[in-house]
């Protein structure tokens, strides 16, 4: 007797041989069944998928227009804080750090893709106040899964070198005026820069010491 496929993901067409002697009822439950990890997992990369779309509009449209990056943090922070992974035991915790890991890595990545040498100057410093936010949530993470976290990011650097890439892009002007940019926020940039890099610096985390980004950008390190 010829069987049904078994479906790769959730989403795929439903697959049913037409034999009219014999239908597996239990095969349709099994199809809709969805675990925790299947739905998170799909949420993200829906978020993912829709943020690459490219704007409507001409290409000089898109080099003038500034991005804001807060839904990248907020989505690292939500990662690591509110996340269904932040309801698991401390040892399945600990072996989804590697996943949520990769998660946080792709904000990082996907702040950096859309950023070019020619983005207007609100677009860089949003993105250096958007990776900066994500390497503090990192730092303060709680639990099995910020720590183990954070081990992960003692050498892996993606945060400095993604923002030292953006701020390389900036004119000497441009570098000084954000290291000074407050951004509504308490404190300069520079000044919470520091806050970052001592705090890294305190944990042992050397893959998100910033402060040569500061240094970059009018600081003294």
């Amino acid at each position: 007797m010829q069987q049904a496929a078994q479906p790769q993901q959730v989403q795929q067409v439903q697959q049913i041989q037409p034999t009219a002697d014999e239908y597996d009822e239990d095969e349709e439950d099994e199809e809709d069944e969805e675990d925790e990890e299947d739905e998170e997992d799909e949420e993200y990369s829906e978020d993912e998928e829709e943020e690459d779309s490219p704007p409507a509009g001409s290409t000089e449209q898109c080099e003038t227009r500034v991005i804001n990056f807060d839904q990248y943090s907020t989505s690292a922070w939500d990662i690591l804080n509110t996340s269904w992974y932040t309801k698991l035991s401390g040892s399945k915790q600990y072996d989804a750090s590697g996943d949520v890991c990769d998660k946080v890595g792709k904000c990082v990545k996907k702040i950096q893709k859309q950023v070019k040498a020619n983005s207007p100057y609100g677009t860089k410093m949003n993105a250096l106040e958007a990776l900066l936010e994500i390497a503090d949530t990192v730092l303060s993470a709680g639990d099995t899964l910020g720590y183990e976290v954070r081990k992960q990011f003692q050498w892996d650097d993606c945060v400095p070198a993604a923002m030292m890439a953006i701020a390389e892009f900036m004119t000497p002007e441009e570098r000084l005026k954000a290291g000074q940019n407050s951004g509504g926020r308490n404190g300069t940039l520079l000044e919470r820069i520091d806050d970052v890099e001592g705090e890294a610096k305190g944990l042992c985390i050397e893959g998100l010491q910033v402060g040569s980004v500061g240094v970059l950008l009018g600081g003294t390190n």
